[in-house]
């Protein structure tokens, strides 16, 4: 898979809550408070950027250097 095509990998909210080892309810109660990882609607389906969710976990990031 190439760079380009992995970055706009689409993943099922199943597979994000695997990931981050949390619930399918956490994420929706996240995407309730606008406070997880960005996600796309279609039509009814929620989908998510594989890239957008790596952003999220670099987001939280704590450095422990001085």
């Amino acid at each position: 898979m190439s760079k380009k095509n992995e970055e706009r990998e689409i993943l099922t909210p199943a597979e994000v809550a695997e990931w981050l080892g949390v619930t399918v309810q956490t994420l929706q109660g996240w995407r309730y408070a606008r406070t997880g990882p960005a996600y796309t609607k279609l039509g009814r389906m929620i989908r998510y950027e594989r890239n957008q969710v790596a952003a999220f976990i670099d987001a939280g990031r704590v450095s422990t250097a001085a």
